[in-house]
């Protein structure tokens, strides 16, 4: 199999376009696609705060960059970070007021994203794609 033909190259080509489009659509909010995967995950969170362990379980990311991104995001006044009273080695992570506020701006946004991740696909597509995506990450 050539290198064009091969899947992992046309996943991995997919991902950096997502993220460059994706980068240049939120640089009107101050946020980078990565640190919008961590806002998103707090929007559909059912709490008012979250572990950082499980928002890098959800997003499967590292520790180490978890970290990164939500050190950013305190930095531009999106997420407030504290110990959990629980567990003192576990942090809990929750939005501020100004991300509460750009809420439906950006759950519009995510929406538009997928549209236009889609576009070029029929509904029974996107569907086939999402299962078979799933399958491959077991």
């Amino acid at each position: 199999m050539s290198i064009k033909d091969s899947t992992v190259i046309k996943i991995k080509k997919l991902n950096l376009a997502i993220e460059k489009y994706s980068n240049g659509q939120l640089a009107k909010y101050d946020l980078t696609h990565p640190q919008f995967s961590v806002i998103k995950v707090l929007y559909n969170s059912s709490r008012a705060s979250m572990r950082q362990v499980d928002i890098e379980m959800m997003l499967s990311l590292s520790n180490p960059t978890v970290t990164r991104l939500i050190q950013q995001l305190e930095k531009k006044e999106m997420i407030l970070k504290v110990i959990n009273p629980e567990d003192s080695r576990s942090k809990l992570i929750s939005l501020t007021q100004k991300a509460i506020q750009l809420k439906e701006e950006l759950i519009d946004y995510a929406d538009a994203l997928e549209r236009h991740v889609t576009e070029k696909l029929t509904p029974i597509e996107t569907e086939q794609l999402n299962e078979l995506l799933g399958k491959l990450q077991g």
